[in-house]
């Protein structure tokens, strides 16, 4: 599985006080795949935009898009769409 990569979709919303520890844990992985986490911000109100940006700075593994609330499977279908089209291999579905 060297040759594929993968998304890995994250929705959030309003997740301040989990989301830096769930992005850490992610990164610290060590899989033998080309591997990008996707941050969907589903239009939180509190700092979890803000938080996303301190970590992502200078993160080439980190997308992050914010977007209007449209609430969790919105979200996903959203980050499934993403990943279709940038043509990702594999597509790995995990909440904040």
């Amino acid at each position: 599985m060297t040759n594929n990569n993968l998304l890995i979709i994250i929705p959030a919303y309003n997740e301040e006080e989990v989301i830096e520890n769930v992005i850490k844990d992610w990164l610290k992985l060590q899989l033998d795949i080309d591997y990008k986490l996707l941050i969907i911000n589903d239009g939180s109100k509190d700092r979890t935009s803000e938080i996303i940006d301190n970590i992502s700075q200078n993160n080439k593994k980190i997308i992050k898009i914010d977007k209007d609330n449209s609430g969790h499977g919105n979200t996903i279908i959203f980050g499934y769409n993403y990943a279709i089209e940038n043509n990702y291999d594999l597509v790995f579905q995990t909440d904040s």
